[in-house]
């Protein structure tokens, strides 16, 4: 019977990872926009085999990184673009939402070790499951790719991270993902419709037209975890600064979030809500009277 290396094994782990990618994309390519799709069952029987296969001690003896880390980046990984696929206002982003849920309600996944003593599945990331390792780190990644992607799924991905962000889910870390998208929508100078960007290549300028319904997505279903987050001025390691209209308008502090930067954003949409392009308009109207709805708060300040 054949005998395989250490590194051969870790070489074979590695060209899996990147096949199950592969497949991951090419599957949800296929089946294409489903709000009614199994993948959501799929996940979740994922993470059974994750656990099973952790629970009979699968592949114990190589490092952690092998043994289980990359699967959960792979759960992840899955997670992150499925939810490109189902609409932003749908019920079934929710569902999708509780498979993260459920999977953080399993607590720390442990069993005995040789000695006989409990031992917990550390990452280098936190616990599994109760931390919810490298989710972070894929949905950061899911989204710093957007910019490759048809806008519906990018406002799809926005919500989706948005209503993670408002239950919790590694709080406040998802905030840094609101930030990236307010930044990029309402803090950066960039023309107001495609058809104003001034150019036919694929590497125009994504327009205000095309990146308002992920910002909405934020204020629409994590509203007042974001306006929280303005009051304590959370702030981040990541790149988190202020954009160049908001550095203008002397924005302080010029990283993380604020009352300032909530008030700039709101006093931003304000201007885009009298654009001469009424659809535009429209639902930047919509998002300030969103935003007008759950930051009574900061309104209070005023």
């Amino acid at each position: 019977m054949a005998t395989f290396s250490m590194g051969d094994r870790i070489k074979s782990r590695e060209a899996f990872h990147a096949t199950f990618k592969e497949s991951v994309d090419a599957d949800l390519k296929q089946a294409g926009y489903d709000n009614n799709n199994t993948t959501w069952h799929s996940i979740r029987m994922f993470t059974k085999t994750i656990l099973s296969q952790y629970l009979r001690g699968a592949n114990s003896d190589l490092p952690k990184k092998y043994r289980y880390e990359l699967d959960m980046h792979e759960l992840w990984y899955w997670v992150a673009q499925a939810a490109r696929y189902i609409a932003a206002d749908h019920p079934a982003q929710d569902r999708l939402v509780a498979q993260v849920q459920h999977a953080r309600a399993m607590g720390n996944l442990s069993c005995k070790n040789e000695a006989g003593e409990e031992e917990v599945a550390t990452t280098s990331d936190g616990n599994i499951w109760s931390d919810v390792p490298f989710l972070v780190e894929e949905v950061q990644s899911a989204w710093k790719a957007s910019g490759t992607i048809p806008s519906v799924e990018r406002h799809n991905l926005s919500a989706f991270v948005a209503r993670l962000a408002s239950v919790g889910v590694r709080d406040p870390d998802l905030g840094v993902v609101a930030l990236w998208v307010l930044r990029e929508t309402l803090e950066t100078d960039r023309p107001l419709t495609s058809s104003l960007s001034g150019s036919n290549n694929e590497n125009k300028q994504a327009s205000i037209a095309d990146l308002l319904p992920a910002a909405n997505a934020w204020f629409l279903y994590c509203g007042y975890k974001i306006e929280s987050l303005s009051i304590q001025t959370q702030d981040y390691d990541s790149d988190v600064e202020t954009g160049e209209l908001a550095r203008r308008a002397n924005i302080t502090p010029s990283s993380g979030f604020s009352v300032a930067r909530w008030k700039f954003w709101r006093d931003r949409l304000e201007e885009i809500s009298h654009c001469e392009d009424q659809e535009v308009a429209q639902l930047a109207e919509r998002m300030r009277k969103t935003m007008k709805t759950w930051g009574e708060r900061i309104e209070g300040m005023d």
